[in-house]
């Protein structure tokens, strides 16, 4: 008698499989918001500088760097106009005052520098007679360098011309200086700051009239800078 045939057998015997690890490295990137920050020998600052020669208001935002200066000149006072005379006194006017500069961040710093005093206008008197009469310089706050006068100088003053006899105006005063530098700053990257830099003061009039002869006319006060650079 024939023996049935064995049928295969199903049992399924699993391949056995080895698995080999593989090594990743794992490299520096940019911080992301809500994740710590990278350790501060990551990154370093980046060296540069500018400067701010137009009068206006500006938002300066912060770079990332360890120490930071700032140093402004606060534009100078406009010189005043020397009198002139025909059948009475005329006179001349006063320049203007130069406008102030400042660095500011409410709980960090407030950086101010005054501009000059406009010059006043001469009289008709001995005094007017003499020249390098100059009016008021404008003072400074709050940086660790103060400099009353230290800024931008004043516009020159008018003078006029009759016979032997020259009459001057008042010389506008300087604007102030103010300078400071900051370290360990870093964690400052992109704070606002406020910087205001002010309008040259302007120039007064010589009076005029028939023979009075206009030698020198008042002059703008010089204009206000602010620099700064960070390493």
């Amino acid at each position: 008698m024939a023996l049935a045939a064995r049928k295969q057998s199903s049992l399924l015997v699993p391949t056995r499989r080895v698995l080999i690890p593989q090594r990743r490295v794992l490299r520096p990137r940019l911080a992301i918001p809500g994740i710590a920050p990278l350790p501060v020998g990551a990154r370093k600052p980046v060296p540069g500088s500018t400067n701010y020669g137009s009068a206006g208001s500006y938002t300066f935002v912060f770079p990332y760097c360890d120490t930071f200066s700032i140093d402004m000149y606060a534009p100078g006072g406009g010189g005043g106009g020397a009198v002139a005379y025909w059948n009475g006194v005329v006179p001349g006017s006063p320049g203007g005052a130069g406008g102030y500069m400042q660095f500011y961040r409410d709980g960090i710093c407030n950086l101010v520098a005054y501009g000059g005093n406009g010059g006043p206008a001469g009289a008709f008197d001995a005094a007017s007679q003499s020249p390098g009469r100059q009016t008021a310089h404008g003072t400074a706050s709050g940086g660790q360098g103060n400099v009353t006068g230290g800024g931008r100088a004043g516009g020159v003053e008018g003078r006029t011309w009759q016979g032997s006899t020259t009459f001057y105006g008042w010389i506008g005063g300087n604007g102030a200086r103010v300078y400071s530098t900051f370290t360990n700053c870093r964690t400052w990257e992109g704070w606002t700051f406020s910087l205001t830099v002010g309008s040259p003061g302007s120039a007064g009039a010589n009076g005029t009239s028939t023979g009075y002869t206009t030698t020198q006319y008042p002059a703008t006060g010089g204009s206000g800078t602010a620099y700064v650079s960070w390493s």
